[in-house]
């Protein structure tokens, strides 16, 4: 805004130096509707400004949160996933190792274990069922092996030494078919 000169008493005809004090003591009105409206178009456009700003970054936070519980969700889903084919892997596996006369306790071992990739226990675990199907061939084998056949009722030919070789299952057969030996060579 510019000073109207023509307001200022004899203004033409002063040297410098008086127009230069005259002006310094000026004192205007000044036209503060102008002011006032460009003060208010300025407020307006910096509320404006921040109100944008603050519904970028309220539209920023909330896609920022939807893509956060998307990835919680297929995190959720993999992890499920992975879950249901590991234990599908585990049924599967267990059903074989029953198959091949596992008992269940050690099928099921054996079947997560193979699962897991745990070869370690997989190996320990077929070294166990091949010890008790060893085991169990043996007493078969004992069981159905018929006893000796002699005309002696004393059946002399199974000597003390072999007595005390025998296994607990021999001697109690040894027991019912010779009770008079049997207790003759325990009480020895």
């Amino acid at each position: 805004m510019k000073i109207d000169v023509s307001k200022i008493e004899g203004y033409a005809e002063m040297t410098p130096e008086q127009k230069l004090a005259a002006l310094e003591s000026y004192e205007y009105e000044a036209d503060n509707t102008e002011t006032l409206k460009l003060k208010e178009a300025l407020n307006k456009a910096s509320h404006d400004v921040a109100e944008y700003k603050r519904q970028i970054k309220e539209k920023m936070s909330e896609q920022e949160r939807l893509e956060a519980e998307r990835q919680e969700k297929d995190a959720e889903k993999e992890a499920l996933l992975k879950s249901l084919l590991k234990e599908k892997d585990v049924s599967k596996y267990q059903a074989e190792f029953l198959k091949n006369g596992f008992n269940s306790d050690l099928a099921l071992k054996s079947a997560e274990a193979l699962a897991d990739g745990d070869y370690t226990t997989v190996f320990a675990n077929l070294k166990t069922y091949t010890e008790e199907l060893d085991q169990k061939i043996r007493a078969d084998v004992l069981r159905n092996t018929p006893g000796p056949k002699g005309g002696n009722e004393n059946n002399a030919s199974v000597t003390l030494d072999q007595f005390k070789k025998m296994g607990y299952t021999e001697r109690l057969e040894f027991r019912q078919k010779y009770p008079e030996l049997y207790s003759e060579y325990t009480k020895r």
